[in-house]
């Protein structure tokens, strides 16, 4: 039902827009070993240029932009509806007042000019740090980040954690490496605009940014690069909250956290102490005038997509436009939903689980999962390079692996949101007081093991270290990862190659530090850790030797986790998709290929894509995923079975350009 009105359904071969596996996708012209990629999605790349309002383009956007479409009719119809029922109440609300237009341009800058003018006041930085928790309450985060999960050394409770953040650009590198200097006087150039555009004259305004690039300079000097924070013992720092305070007196960090509304809190886990120190003696020793900018700037850039069009032009302008190279904003109705979806999104899930995923979906993706995870298994008995005590105890925490799909037990209730068709940034206010109260609240409790960490029409996956889980959206259920009127082949290299991935992650460079029960703890004998570690290497080394464009390779270190997943999750899935044609007969060639052929095809097209050249800077700085083009060629032309099941199709006589089989799982 979507607020009470029946949604027709489609099959997927009917819709005029299938998006799923094809062999029309395929470039044929190309020489599987010259090139398996462009073989594989060749035609598909030529005939889909990126779209005007995309930065990337490929099977998850392709699907989400249909999940969309689903999303907004739900919305459209509670909209009309008006109801004051709790969730459809909340739905409404958000999307009528986001396409209010003209209350929020006669709005202006009011919803932000009370806190604006409380921090232009200020005469010490003790003032800055009074007014903080307030930014914060307002969806600002200047200086740091405050939050709550699962302890990681004890993931039955919520912990308080700190950590490092207050910078605006993607990543620190854009504020420290050489390559990056265009882009740094860009963002200079967008400050100074947006600043004029509140009111302060313009020879100020330049010298506000300059301070704002100061302030988050010296906080990116300071921060761990993306790869480092990978480190999760080294960001495991527990000390009692009054500790904290003392030696971090300038930040005043008791007095924000209670606040804030995790005063109960009796310790704070903090990520990267070094950090914490050097903001410590910035907020002192920085002027007056420079952190007052630098306040003000942060307030404006976390409202601005909230504000009126002359703010969020000039603010897609920069970080859109010109940092990623996303030539036009993206219709209104789209980032109403990104809102709905972002702030009350179990509300909208609840609704699209209702007509988008049938029993009989999820049975098939239960027998699936149960596959996938049978493969794993007997990859685990069958490793020969880990001892059997730690290979016990891997297989002890994979017996214990939860998994999620399709979505929640119990959606969310967001009654107490309070919400008006016409007032967007009050409701985004509430929708964020609430979701912060309810986190901030439950520091200390114990952990809701029924909890998700994604929407249930997401397109997406993801392994929750601290819960040993695997968590499968519904809304990926649909092609191009899977189709239930498609061969064995095509979705087991697809959605069982997800799963696999997901179940992998238990076991990669951050997952294998936790145990069954989803704590940080080594269960490794030294032996076995030191060999995961020198054959996670030959993975930082195959992936870090890939170029991007020229100039910028692949961060091996950085995508290392995900690498790993991908080369372990296609390899389960095949074995997968092995062990089920020998319980069902395969249906032979389909359109001149072997089931072997579409299953490395299908895993290949499920990488497709096209990204700007700005968006793929920016994802080779802070994105721990390699980039598309690599994650459909590296886990296919490595496979063991590979060769063998294209030289047929190849005028060569091997791959022309060998890559080192580096799968650990």
């Amino acid at each position: 039902m979507v607020c009470g009105a029946k949604m027709k359904k489609k099959t997927y071969q009917k819709s005029k827009r299938y998006i799923g596996f094809s062999v029309k996708n395929m470039d044929l012209k190309v020489d599987p070993f010259n090139d398996f990629y462009l073989y594989s999605c060749g035609t598909w790349i030529k005939r889909h240029p990126l779209p005007r309002d995309k930065t990337r383009t490929g099977s998850f956007t392709a699907l989400t932009e249909r999940n969309y479409e689903i999303l907004k009719k739900i919305a459209v119809s509670c909209a009309a509806r008006r109801s004051s029922v709790g969730n459809l109440r909340v739905i409404g609300d958000f999307y009528n007042s986001f396409m209010d237009t003209k209350t929020v341009e006669e709005a202006g800058f009011g919803p932000v000019e009370e806190l604006m003018s409380r921090i232009k006041r200020a005469k010490s930085y003790r003032d800055i740090l009074k007014i903080m928790p307030d930014m914060m309450l307002n969806g600002a985060d200047p200086l740091f980040d405050v939050y709550s999960t699962e302890d990681s050394r004890d993931s039955s409770v919520y912990a308080l954690y700190v950590w490092q953040g207050g910078i605006s650009l993607p990543d620190r590198d854009y504020y420290l490496k050489g390559e990056f200097k265009a882009i740094r006087s860009k963002y200079l150039d967008h400050m100074t605009r947006m600043f004029a555009l509140y009111g302060i004259p313009a020879k100020d305004a330049r010298t506000h940014a300059r301070a704002v690039l100061r302030i988050e300079t010296a906080l990116a000097r300071a921060s761990r690069s993306a790869a480092d924070t990978r480190d999760e013992v080294k960001n495991y720092n527990k000390y009692e909250l009054k500790t904290v305070r003392n030696r971090y007196l300038n930040l005043e960090i008791d007095r924000l956290v209670r606040k804030l509304g995790a005063g109960n809190a009796a310790y704070v886990i903090v990520g990267q102490p070094e950090f914490l120190e050097a903001a410590n003696k910035l907020v002192k020793s920085s002027s007056i005038y420079d952190l007052i900018a630098y306040f003000e700037w942060n307030l404006l850039y976390s409202s601005a997509g909230l504000l009126h069009s002359a703010a969020v032009k000039e603010n897609f302008d920069f970080f859109g436009r010109q940092l990623l190279g996303q030539k036009a904003m993206q219709p209104r109705w789209k980032r109403a939903i990104g809102m709905i979806n972002s702030m009350v999104g179990e509300s909208i899930g609840e609704l699209y689980v209702k007509e988008n995923f049938s029993p009989a979906a999820e049975a098939r993706a239960k027998a699936l999962v149960k596959d996938i995870r049978n493969a794993f298994g007997a990859r685990l008995e069958r490793l020969e390079w880990m001892q059997p005590s730690t290979k016990k105890k891997a297989l002890e925490k994979f017996d214990a692996m939860n998994t999620k799909l399709g979505h929640p037990k119990r959606f969310r209730d967001y009654s107490r949101v309070k919400t008006a068709p016409n007032n967007l940034f009050g409701n985004f206010l509430s929708a964020y007081r609430f979701e912060l109260h309810r986190r901030m609240s439950r520091i200390g409790k114990k952990v809701d093991k029924n909890e998700w960490h994604m929407n249930a029409h997401t397109v997406n996956a993801y392994y929750d270290q601290s819960k040993n889980e695997i968590v499968l959206p519904a809304g990926i259920f649909q092609p191009p990862f899977f189709d239930p009127e498609k061969d064995d082949a095509i979705n087991y290299a697809a959605i069982g190659g997800v799963i696999g991935h997901e179940l992998t992650h238990g076991y990669d460079d951050q997952g294998s530090l936790f145990d069954k029960n989803g704590n940080l703890h080594e269960w490794w004998t030294a032996k076995d850790r030191a060999n995961f570690r020198k054959r996670a290497e030959k993975v930082v080394k195959l992936y870090g030797a890939l170029e991007i464009m020229p100039g910028t390779k692949i961060n091996g270190r950085l995508t290392l986790g995900e690498n790993i997943a991908d080369l372990g999750g296609i390899s389960i899935a095949y074995d997968a998709m092995q062990a089920s044609a020998k319980r069902r007969k395969p249906r032979g060639r389909i359109d001149g290929f072997t089931q072997e052929q579409r299953f490395f095809i299908s895993w290949a097209q499920l990488w497709k894509g096209r990204t700007s050249k700005g968006a793929a800077k920016m994802l080779a700085a802070a994105d721990p995923h390699s980039p598309a083009r690599f994650r459909g060629l590296i886990p296919t032309t490595t496979h063991p079975n590979f060769e063998r099941s294209f030289a047929e199709k190849s005028k060569l006589a091997k791959m022309k350009k060998q890559y080192e089989y580096a799968n650990l799982w």
